[in-house]
């Protein structure tokens, strides 16, 4: 049943992504990861129990030194329960394990509404004011 449901949910996904970024004035969301660890999200995770990003083929794992550019339609899919207010639970990892660096809350039409940074022991930051409305610059960390 679990293969029934991801296929079912990866099929949605693509649909969204060939249909919808022409409709709308969102842009494409850059992720870019300036570390030396690859990131990954929870997207509107208030019941605790949100897929992380890195079941999104091709776009879901952010690697280290890397720009991320994220079609507009995969993020209108990510956050089609909330548009106005989808939040982003970031981790440095690839499966969304350890801590949560930072929590962005992201308007699927206008960007990034705000990015409250969590400041853990290992220096991660997510650059607040961001440089655009569709851009996530992740810096700091350890050297490796």
């Amino acid at each position: 049943m679990h293969k029934i449901t991801k296929t079912m949910a990866l099929s949605a996904l693509s649909l969204c992504i060939y249909l919808l970024p022409f409709s709308s004035k969102a842009a494409n969301l850059v992720i870019d990861n300036q570390t030396f660890f690859p990131s990954t999200s929870q997207i509107n995770n208030q019941s605790k129990n949100a897929q992380c990003s890195k079941d999104i083929p091709d776009y879901g794992i952010t690697p280290p030194h890397t720009k991320n550019t994220i079609p507009s339609g995969i993020v209108f899919a990510a956050c089609l329960a909330n548009l106005k207010s989808c939040t982003a639970e970031v981790h440095m990892s690839n499966d969304c394990t350890g801590p949560i660096i930072a929590t962005v809350v992201f308007d699927f039409y206008n960007g990034i509404k705000s990015i409250a940074n969590n400041y853990g022991p290992r220096g991660f930051i997510i650059a607040n004011p961001p440089r655009s409305p569709f851009y996530v610059d992740i810096m700091g960390g350890p050297a490796a």
